[in-house]
């Protein structure tokens, strides 16, 4: 018997999106991400399937790919969780949201609360809905 290989890290999370561009557009504004041109993902006639954001903060990177299908079949399943220092760190998300500057969402309940494990949706406008959750107390397996 061989021995188990060990990973040495995520290379990067995909995320199904219905939207590339909307999409892309979301990220900028509420995350300040910006899309590297770069790593741009297209087709052999040139058409463009998957873009990489550069998110400030993340540890890993986020491709964004085209998939309306895969992207429609994962309501309801956790969506990706943004780390945030405290509790009272995403009440400056919200102001964020709240923005002329943030395009119009579903997600978050005003004014309600973040759940009991701290975090809040946020739901992106072509892709799964977001979570932030504080660094200390609730974590997920």
């Amino acid at each position: 018997m061989s021995a188990r290989p060990v990973a040495r890290g995520l290379h990067h999370i995909g995320i199904p999106v219905s939207e590339l561009e909307r999409t892309t557009a979301w990220y900028r504004s509420v995350l300040s991400a910006r899309r590297l041109a770069e790593f741009g993902h297209v087709t052999q006639d040139g058409q463009l399937f998957a873009v990489i954001p550069d998110v400030p903060g993340a540890d890993v990177p986020v491709e964004l790919r085209l998939d309306p299908a895969t992207a429609g079949r994962r309501a309801g399943f956790d969506p990706p969780t943004l780390t945030v220092t405290d509790r009272a760190e995403p009440d400056g998300w919200i102001r964020h949201h709240d923005t002329p500057d943030v395009p119009p969402h579903t997600g978050h309940r005003r004014p309600g609360r973040p759940s009991p494990g701290g975090s809040r949706p946020r739901r992106c406008p072509a892709s799964a809905p977001h979570r932030r959750a504080p660094r200390t107390g609730h974590r997920t397996p």
